[in-house]
C-alpha cells in the first residue's frame, strides 16, 4: 500500500534532489545524460522513469556505477523516506525500485 496523498512526481523530485546531493551536480548531469542516451532514448525522461519504471532506473544506475550505484541508491532511498516523514528502516532489505513502488502504489 502506498502513502495516501503522496504525489508521484514529488517522490521522483525528492529522489533526484537527494541523488544530486550525494553525487554532486556534474556527476549527476553526466549520469542523467548516460541514462537518457543508453537506457531511455526518447521514450521518457529520467524523472518519468523514476515515477513509472523505477526498476529500469535502478538497473541503469547499477549498470553505470556498478556496486557503488547500489550503495548510493540505498543511501538515497533512506534519505527519501526520511524527507517524506517515513521510517528510513522501511528501505532495509528491499531494493530501490521496490521501495519506490511501495511509496507510489496506492
Amino acid at each position: 500500500m502506498g502513502v495516501p496523498g503522496l504525489k508521484h512526481d514529488r517522490v521522483a523530485a525528492v529522489v533526484v534532489s537527494n541523488l544530486e546531493g550525494v553525487l554532486g551536480h556534474r556527476i549527476m548531469d553526466a549520469l542523467v545524460d548516460k541514462i537518457n542516451c543508453d537506457y531511455l532514448g526518447s521514450e521518457m525522461e529520467v524523472v518519468q522513469a523514476i515515477e513509472s519504471r523505477p526498476e529500469l532506473f535502478e538497473r541503469a544506475v547499477s549498470s553505470i556505477l556498478g556496486k557503488g550505484g547500489d550503495v548510493i541508491l540505498s543511501v538515497v532511498c533512506r534519505k527519501v523516506y526520511q524527507e517524506l516523514g517515513l521510517d528510513p528502516a522501511a528501505c532495509e532489505g528491499r531494493g530501490f525500485a521496490e521501495s519506490i513502488k511501495k511509496l507510489r502504489d496506492c
